[in-house]
């Protein structure tokens, strides 16, 4: 009589032969496992796109003109998948063995290479969790409940020690078990160690087979998923990537040949120059219970303790600090300008360094996208890039969970570079080693090299263990791990949310300080004289005054205005502060001051060195600090009443995607005239500020007293007229150098613009 179905199902499930024992086995599960988990997580639609009220036609633009570049994305991320399932299936095979060497009678069941893999997958996704939660927050912190246990479990109460204990007494009891009469002995498994090697050719031959089968699967597997990633590698990221190595392919560049200056106009030797900046790092967190190494290296400088920027907006401020123009003479006034806007020639400085013989570097990460879009004379870019494709991978690897454990690693960074775009995941200690290999690749040439630091710019989402180092581990508001990009209102805030972003801030400044701190001292340590300046590109407002969090959006206080500038000498240490006004235009002045060059023509700032070389007192300088808001991405801004603001349409309405040029996210021609006119102005004294507000009926000026009133809460215009009138005309100096603005009842007016159409284009937010 013939067994009944369950019988041959089970006769089925244990024959060596049956397509179950395949599916179990550890090295084919583990590509199965993590491809169906990244394939879901991919189509699920999580609705977490900040896109705004224009969601849907954005999607749709995305959709039409992009679903190449997606489905490319995509066989990318899969293959990822599968290679990274492989190695986790070669993992668990490794501890099934290890099993059967050290427990050759131990039970052997089909589902534990399926459960291994799984169980060193969790304990991939546990230990990326622990040391950048802000990755994975949308998903496990931000749904509530047993998701929510899971990531504070693992922040707050396993952290990494907790992890790793879990993980080797798992594996130790997995393999050895627990037995009556104890576990082997070290001499024990030394006489097993001695007879593998005959218990491996004492093997029947169907088990060798299958075991070189699946090492062959293995390579096969590996090598496919290299030759479609390789073929799914973004374009740019492979002209870029030629582009650094061009010096080398195609010989030397005018600034490399064998008669370069290994002198300045004063004969004595070229110093390197080093420009630490660190992004939103305002004047008063460079203080010692924060950043207490940089804190004391800059204890070692001339100390500007009154610097001011122009323009509280990466792109504008980098500008002006390496050209020393105002915003409206290089023309980049806000963080989308157009194609015509950066192709203008300026003599900035790494372009007149690399005249003389420098060799000129930039290396950042993701706030660092800007000098990929500009020429400025850098000999060397390492930084990511910045556009609208750029922006489709981002978001395509962010909805990826189950594979960041493995793609957010060093060789996931040369698989999909945009991954550096990561504004979640900018660890500032990878950042300092990039910067180590940049420099070990110099020749004895003179190097001028920008390092720019990103983790303290907002969400500031600090690696482990800075997250936590100053928040409060009770707290379980929305900003646990960071402070995500969106477009709520201070006004929501409770006082432990707003507690809790500057602890959060507070971390990442600290995180750089630890990572940084060292890079500096090696640079000064070189024996070619070195002059480090450690700056900012601006400052951070974070809601002081109920005025809200962030840069750019207004100039009230000067929380996003005020930087650190500090200059330190290696070979000569001259501790000193000063506390007149000075601007970002001033930096390149003084830079070719020190290097005895002449400044270029059209530079608005003037050298610092008269007032480092005086004593306090002796020199009479009454300088002028100058400022203008950026594009404003709300329609609303806390703390600024709607009556001073000249409103105009939300962001994803006023930019396009330039498609002649790279896929650049820009303003709208159409937009440039009403946006510029809207901006919001300031100049300030060493006393009094400034603002200039226009509206719709009109000018507005403020009047306020910075040392009786340093929150900037009390307009004073009335009682003090003959202040306003002269700084009004500092401030109509400054403005209308600009050719292309005039004035007109106390409004600064934009002329009609001829622009040169910069190519095809696609809208995202409509008409």
């Amino acid at each position: 009589m013939s067994a009944n179905p369950l019988t041959r199902l089970g006769r089925f499930w244990s024959s060596k032969r049956g397509w179950l024992r395949i599916f179990f086995d550890p090295i084919v599960f583990g590509p199965i496992w993590l491809f169906s988990l990244t394939l879901f997580s991919l189509l699920v639609d999580t609705n977490d796109v900040p896109l705004g009220a224009n969601g849907q036609q954005i999607m749709g633009v995305i959709e039409g003109s992009y679903g190449v570049e997606l489905r490319r994305l995509g066989a990318a991320i899969l293959a990822t998948a599968i290679a990274s399932g492989a190695l986790l299936g070669l993992g668990a095979y490794l501890v099934l063995s290890l099993r059967a060497w050290a427990r050759p009678k131990a039970i052997k069941r089909l589902a534990h290479g399926a459960l291994l893999v799984i169980s060193l997958h969790a304990f991939a996704v546990a230990r990326a969790m622990i040391e950048g939660p802000q990755l994975y927050a949308s998903v496990f912190y931000g749904r509530g409940g047993w998701p929510r246990l899971v990531n504070v479990l693992l922040t707050d109460t396993l952290r990494k020690p907790g992890l790793y204990t879990i993980l080797v007494v798992g594996l130790y009891l997995f393999v050895f078990g627990i037995r009556r009469t104890g576990n082997p002995t070290f001499r024990e498994l030394g006489d097993k160690a001695r007879e593998l090697p005959k218990t491996l050719s004492e093997r029947p031959a169907a088990q060798r087979s299958w075991a070189m089968a699946g090492r062959a699967l293995f390579v096969a597997v590996i090598g496919g998923v290299v030759l479609v990633m390789r073929g799914s590698s973004p374009d740019e990221t492979v002209r870029h990537a030629d582009a650094q190595e061009a010096p080398t392919k195609q010989g030397p560049k005018k600034s490399e040949t064998p008669n370069e200056a290994k002198t300045d106009a004063s004969g004595e030797e070229q110093p390197n120059i080093v420009l630490l900046a660190v992004d939103s790092l305002r004047w008063d967190y460079l203080r010692e219970d924060t950043v207490p190494k940089l804190n004391a290296i800059a204890d070692r400088g001339t100390r500007f303790d009154r610097a001011y920027v122009s323009l509280p907006r990466t792109f504008p401020s980098w500008m002006t600090l390496l050209s020393s123009r105002w915003p409206a003479d290089h023309g980049i006034r806000d963080m989308f300008p157009r194609w015509e806007d950066r192709q203008k020639s300026i003599a900035a400085l790494p372009k007149r360094l690399q005249e003389v013989g420098y060799h000129t570097v930039v290396v950042s990460d993701f706030a660092g996208d800007i000098f990929r879009r500009v020429e400025l004379g850098f000999d060397t870019v390492d930084t990511p890039n910045f556009n609208f494709r750029e922006l489709i991978r981002q978001r395509g690897l962010e909805r990826a969970t189950p594979l960041l454990p493995f793609i957010t690693t060093s060789l996931g960074r040369r698989v999909f570079p945009v991954l550096r775009e990561f504004n979640q995941a900018a660890d500032p200690f990878i950042l300092a080693d990039d910067v180590r290999r940049a420099i070990a690749r110099q020749t004895e040439k003179p190097l001028f090299l920008t390092v720019f630091f990103s983790t303290a710019h907002f969400p500031y989402a600090a690696p482990y263990p800075y997250y936590q180092k100053y928040t409060d581990p009770d707290y379980r508001g929305r900003f646990k791990y960071h402070k995500p990009v969106g477009l709520e209102s201070g006004a929501d805030l409770s006082k432990e949310d707003v507690t809790q972003i500057r602890s959060l801030y507070r971390g990442a400044l600290t995180a750089i300080d630890d990572a940084a701190a060292p890079l500096v001292e090696e640079i000064l340590a070189s024996k070619r004289r070195t002059i480090l300046v450690i700056m900012a590109d601006h400052g951070e407002t974070l809601y002081e005054s109920r005025r809200g969090e962030g840069h750019g959006n207004h100039l009230f206080g000067d929380e996003a205005l005020h930087i650190p500038l500090v200059f330190v000498d290696s070979k000569n240490f001259s501790p000193k502060r000063i506390t007149n006004i000075v601007r970002d235009i001033d930096l390149t002045p003084t830079l070719l001051d020190l290097m005895h060059l002449e400044p270029g023509e059209g530079m608005r700032g003037k050298s610092l060195m008269p007032l480092a070389r005086a004593n306090p007192g002796e020199v009479k300088d009454d300088r002028i600090a100058f400022a203008e808001t950026g594009l404003w991405f709300t329609e609303e801004i806390d703390g600024i009443v709607p009556e001073l603001r000249m409103p105009y349409p939300p962001i994803e309405r006023l930019t396009e995607i330039d498609v002649e040029h790279e896929d650049e996210l820009v303003l709208r021609s159409s937009a440039e005239s009403f946006t510029n006119l809207a901006k919001h102005r300031m100049v300030r004294d060493a006393r009094f500020k400034l603002l200039y507000a226009p509206t719709r009926t009109g000018a507005r000026l403020l009047l306020f007293d910075t040392v009786a009133d340093p929150g900037e809460t009390i307009d004073v215009s009335a009682a003090r007229p003959d202040v306003v009138e002269r700084l009004f005309g500092e401030l109509r100096k400054i403005v209308l150098t600009d050719p292309a603005t005039v004035e007109s009842r106390g409004l600064f007016i934009p002329r009609a613009k001829q622009t040169v159409d910069s190519g095809r284009s696609i809208r995202l937010g409509g008409n």
